[in-house]
């Protein structure tokens, strides 16, 4: 399993952050429903009223809203969340319009989904905080792990920096780590 450690998203004294979610696909209902079961307050937004109905019942809030009109953004209280997630897949016109409406409202922490390099560099320009490439970062997860034959888990701490758990050869067992000189 692969984690990512991000800071400034949990918030302290006890509150945790708040989601929301724009764009229910595969990859916005997958992240807003593990979201949901870590304990998380989401909102789920897309354009197409059946998926707002199929997850009412699996995120916290859920609303059908064109996220390009900045008003209705407004209109929703979208700035009241800690993170907001552009995870729209189909339309990157309208997922860089909606990254402009929510950079306009102030929203603290924009995190977008992007399929291309230079998608990512266009919503990077217009105000995302963060933008992801789900299907290289996955692609590259997968290589590295097929690349590290005893790799049980890992964590990147960022970066450059990573916790690896290993299985350890049988060369090794019963060995002091110092007189190993890794």
């Amino acid at each position: 399993m692969h984690r990512r450690s991000r800071s400034g998203v949990a918030r302290t004294g006890g509150n945790k952050a708040e989601f929301a979610v724009i764009g229910l696909g595969r990859f916005g209902s997958s992240l807003g429903t593990k979201l949901v079961e870590s304990g998380f307050t989401v909102l789920g937004v897309d354009f197409d009223m059946d998926l707002v109905q199929k997850y009412s019942t699996v995120f916290t809030h859920t609303a059908r809203l064109d996220t390009t009109d900045e008003a209705a953004l407004r209109q929703a209280e979208i700035r009241a969340y800690d993170v907001v997630i552009v995870a729209i897949g189909a339309n990157f016109e309208a997922s860089l319009m909606t990254t402009v409406a929510l950079r306009r409202l102030g929203c603290p922490n924009i995190i977008c989904k992007a399929a291309t390099s230079i998608h990512r560099d266009l919503l990077i320009s217009v105000g995302a905080h963060r933008v992801i490439l789900p299907e290289s970062e996955a692609g590259e997860h997968l290589a590295w792990e097929l690349s590290q034959p005893n790799l049980v888990d890992d964590l990147m701490l960022d970066e450059k920096l990573y916790v690896c758990a290993l299985e350890v050869p049988p060369v090794y067992v019963g060995e002091n780590l110092h007189e190993l000189n890794f």
